[in-house]
């Protein structure tokens, strides 16, 4: 609004509101991981590597991969 951005539906607020504090409980949860767990979201997420390429990389199986990556979101989950 500040930028002179017009909003024309009070939902619109909400909903950028919402979406703004949403990101900020992920951001402070993904602080919480270990720097192992962090460099896999980091991977999957912002470097859009597979589960197999990330597997290969750090030795282990893509089905490793797979497992950790649930706990991290289980865990994650708990934030919300």
């Amino acid at each position: 609004m500040e930028k002179g951005t017009d909003f024309h539906d009070d939902q619109m607020i909400e909903e950028i509101l919402c979406d703004k504090a949403t990101l900020l409980i992920l951001q402070e949860a993904v602080a919480e991981l270990d720097r192992e767990e962090q460099k896999l979201i980091e991977n999957l997420y912002y470097k859009n590597l597979t589960t197999r390429e990330i597997g290969k990389e750090i030795g282990v199986s893509h089905m490793a991969v797979v497992k950790r990556h649930k706990k991290i979101i289980d865990k994650l989950k708990k934030f919300f």
